[in-house]
């Protein structure tokens, strides 16, 4: 059996394990469309202020972790799902097709800029992966202003 699982957030990383446990010969690909290892959008903040760095924002933080569990990750956006009634396949934006037998797309959420006036404005940003936190890193020092809006668990 193939699985896919589209987005690497917790409940895809979760949901990778999980599969490996129920089933120990199937073949687990886990795509994330951010470069680097799994990590937790939760730490963002506390990477934000300082308290850790980007190694302590990884959801598994042993290394080979995924190797051991013969799940497969790779970096990609997915483009396009051909589903079909047994299986499909999803085209990816360099150009690759992965097929699988099950699909799960754990994919999350986006951040959203409120329809007000400058939230076009240069300087405005959302904060929703590490390097949005580390552009937001590198213009902030002593004296600088900052306006925050929003309440999700990253905010």
């Amino acid at each position: 059996m193939k699985y896919l699982i589209l987005g690497a957030g917790p409940a895809g990383v979760r949901a990778a394990e999980a599969l490996r446990q129920a089933d120990p010969q199937g073949e687990i690909t886990l795509v994330g469309n951010e470069a680097g290892a799994p990590y937790a959008r939760m730490a963002i903040p506390y990477v934000l202020a300082g308290h850790i760095d980007d190694a302590g924002a990884l959801q598994r933080r042993d290394v080979g972790h995924f190797e051991r569990l013969r799940v497969r990750y790779r970096h990609g956006c997915a483009l396009r799902v051909h589903a079909g009634a047994e299986a499909g396949s999803v085209d990816f934006d360099d150009g690759s097709t992965l097929p699988y037998d099950r699909l799960l797309v754990a994919t999350g959420s986006s951040p959203v800029l409120p329809p007000f006036p400058g939230t076009g404005l240069p300087g405005v940003v959302t904060c929703w992966t590490l390097d949005d936190a580390h552009a937001i890193a590198a213009r902030l020092g002593p004296g600088r202003r900052v306006v925050l809006v929003g309440a999700g668990f990253v905010a």
